[in-house]
């Protein structure tokens, strides 16, 4: 029965839009004197960084370097850095602009920023960053340790560089005889969830 009722209670909060974690929603003056020139924030208590910035009409920052305008409007660290994933035009004329943080250099897992501008303006801005992170500078787990440990969590009998066949298709259709699916890794940050700031 309390099954029943847990799956109820997430469905509930995910209709109403309700959050497992605490979110702030403030607007006019109170956004404003967090943000300058935001009409409207919303703050998490995972970051110093609201998870959403709508700007004022009348105080519409230019669409240039975000990186300068949180470092400038936030106190990232100068290690800090975000890494352009993708730039998208609607219909409506908007850009949307993705990017990942970094750290040194490194992509930070989990974390995305969204930048959405029309006519050269950014007209709101949203996501995950985390400005002051205390990271171990050497490297956790290894490429051949994470490969080990994600292929036991997925536990398939046969993967695709596993099959001649699949490795010929891939080596033609990417007119690349070195192409393979063997999985690559990259050194990346992940944080803990429970303490994002660490």
């Amino acid at each position: 029965m309390k099954k029943i009722y847990a799956g109820v209670l997430i469905a509930l909060m995910n209709f109403t839009g309700m959050s497992l974690y605490a979110e702030t929603r403030l607007s006019g003056i109170q956004a404003n004197a967090i943000v300058k020139g935001a009409s409207e924030i919303i703050l998490s208590e995972n970051s110093t960084v609201p998870t959403f910035i709508n700007f004022s009409e009348n105080a519409l920052p230019e669409a240039g370097d975000p990186d300068l305008w949180l470092r400038l409007n936030f106190g990232m660290s100068p290690d800090f850095g975000l890494t352009l994933l993708s730039r998208d035009n609607d219909q409506i004329g908007f850009v949307h602009s993705r990017y990942q943080q970094t750290l040194n250099g490194l992509p930070i897992e989990g974390t995305m920023w969204l930048v959405h501008a029309k006519n050269g303006k950014i007209q709101s801005m949203n996501g995950v960053l985390f400005p002051n992170l205390k990271v171990a500078t050497t490297a956790i787990l290894g490429e051949p340790d994470a490969l080990s440990k994600a292929l036991s969590k997925i536990g398939a009998t046969k993967y695709k560089w596993q099959s001649a066949d699949e490795e010929a298709w891939l080596k033609k259709e990417q007119n690349d005889p070195s192409a393979s699916f063997f999985p690559k890794g990259q050194l990346c940050y992940a944080y803990d969830s429970r303490k994002p700031e660490t």
